[in-house]
């Protein structure tokens, strides 16, 4: 069986940095928080179960995905109905575009935060 059909509801950050993912493990450690798990995923296919997971964190990455349109619908994929896309890109990316990219993936803009926060939440079902 495996990891993610034991605890299907353990919100999952796919991410290539080990630093970075050490670094959110202590945090959530030092908070006792236990329903977090970081992983190593490519963007565009996780391999992980549909609509299991409630929020996607995307700090600098969508600028350097090669087929940014695949991992948003990725992202969709894997969100539970209601569940956030949040993306920051710190100006890298026009907000436009990311805006487009979401809602084109079947998203709704949610809010802005800061100028360069955005967050989209899942309103209709994958395809």
């Amino acid at each position: 069986m495996k990891d993610s059909e034991k605890s299907p509801n353990i919100p999952r950050t796919p991410h290539r940095n080990p630093d970075l993912m050490n670094h959110i493990n202590k945090k959530a450690n030092q908070k006792e928080i236990k329903n977090i798990k970081t992983i190593v995923a490519d963007a565009q296919e996780t391999g992980l179960p549909s609509k299991t997971i409630d929020i996607v964190f995307l700090h600098l990455v969508l600028h350097d995905l090669k087929d940014k349109p695949a991992a948003i619908k990725e992202f969709h994929r894997i969100l539970k109905q209601g569940g956030k896309l949040v993306i920051d890109e710190e100006n890298v990316m026009p907000l436009e575009q990311i805006r487009e990219l979401a809602e084109n993936s079947g998203f709704k803009t949610s809010k802005y935060i800061r100028k360069t926060i955005q967050i989209f939440e899942k309103t209709k079902s994958s395809t």
